[in-house]
């Protein structure tokens, strides 16, 4: 589906995240949402943004195209426009970015992309405002554990999955801000070895392949510019840095954390919030692992885990790997070699 006919940059929403999509358009304010699903609609529509910005031609609204642009026409580059990340920060682009079309980016050529981008961006600005007046009406989770003695309703156990889900990812937490820290001073030491040996410290000028252009971004969070002799930018690194560096990696691994309970809750929810009988839930932190046991016998273990990688260009993304141990069916019988289609199909009722 289109978000909006006749914007020329707009992709067809996935089908997977239509439904999310149309149900924050049609959403009106008072009407109850529980909170499961409204989990579920912000991590489509986020994912519906990223994917309709990344997409070919959205892609090349990126900072990185309207500089090179500007530079084309012999315009200074403005290194404030920035292209939105985030559905929640289309409404300050908007805004921001009218103002540079005003004052600073004359170049025909930047222009022309830049009002191109800001068209296909207006319609997310009311499913971003929305999405925000949601939160009033979410509906939080059931208040109580099911037991064999007490069952409970079918979904219930959202509250406990994720209760023992957070308290995993705290024990993640540390290594993860540890790796994280890691990884952004590698960055910046690099940075400044290609400087020295390019003879250049703009950042736009040392990674402004698609390969590389995601390290303009990062990068710029640690960079002081101001104007050179020749008219250009000239950067430096920031005398915070280190501390920005610090708050970075601890809000990148809180990032990690909240998106592996998300992710893992509603896995987990759907194996286990299908069976309408009770179900014992316990957790060991130190281990990553969660426990269930149902009133027909039948139990598994699940062990959980972060994992933070790079790709070939350096970007990083997480994977949460789940193994499934000591699995025993209805009726006492182990299963071997257990996966999670396993699971699903011997466990979702």
């Amino acid at each position: 589906m289109r978000i909006v006919n006749e914007i020329k940059l707009s992709q067809t929403v996935d089908a997977k995240h239509k439904d999310s999509i149309e149900f924050v358009q049609k959403w009106k304010k008072g009407e109850k949402i529980p909170n499961p699903q409204f989990q579920k609609i912000k991590s489509d529509v986020s994912r519906a943004f990223d994917i309709a910005t990344n997409s070919t031609k959205l892609k090349g609204a990126n900072e990185f195209t309207v500089w090179g642009l500007q530079k084309q026409d012999g315009e200074t580059e403005e290194y404030k426009y920035s292209f939105p990340n985030s559905v929640l920060h289309v409404a300050g682009y908007l805004k921001r970015t009218k103002k540079q079309l005003k004052r600073t980016i004359k170049s025909p050529n930047a222009t022309k992309l830049v009002k191109a981008a800001m068209t296909a961006c207006e319609p997310w600005v009311e499913i971003a405002e929305k999405l925000k007046a949601m939160k009033g009406d979410v509906v939080k989770r059931q208040v109580g554990v099911g037991t064999k003695k007490n069952p409970v309703p079918t979904g219930v156990l959202n509250k406990e999955i994720e209760e023992e889900l957070e308290k995993i990812g705290k024990g993640f937490a540390k290594e993860l801000e540890e790796n994280f820290e890691d990884h952004y001073n590698r960055l910046i030491k690099n940075y400044q070895a290609d400087a020295k040996r390019k003879g250049s410290t703009s950042t736009y000028d040392l990674y402004k392949s698609n390969d590389n252009y995601h390290l303009n971004k990062i990068l710029s969070n640690f960079l002081d510019s101001e104007y050179g002799p020749n008219g250009h930018y000239v950067y430096s690194l920031k005398k915070d840095y280190k501390s920005i560096v610090d708050k970075m990696a601890k809000q990148s691994a809180k990032d990690a954390v909240e998106g592996f309970v998300l992710k893992m809750k509603m896995k987990l929810s759907v194996i286990v919030g299908s069976r309408g009988i009770g179900v014992d839930v316990s957790g060991n932190s130190n281990r990553n692992t969660i426990s269930f046991e149902f009133e027909d016998k039948s139990r598994f273990t699940v062990q959980n885990s972060i994992v933070l990688s790079y790709s070939v260009y350096g970007k990083p993304f997480y994977r949460y790997p789940t193994t499934f141990h000591n699995v025993i069916l209805p009726g006492g019988k182990k299963l071997s070699n257990p996966s999670e289609a396993k699971i699903k199909k011997e466990f979702v009722k």
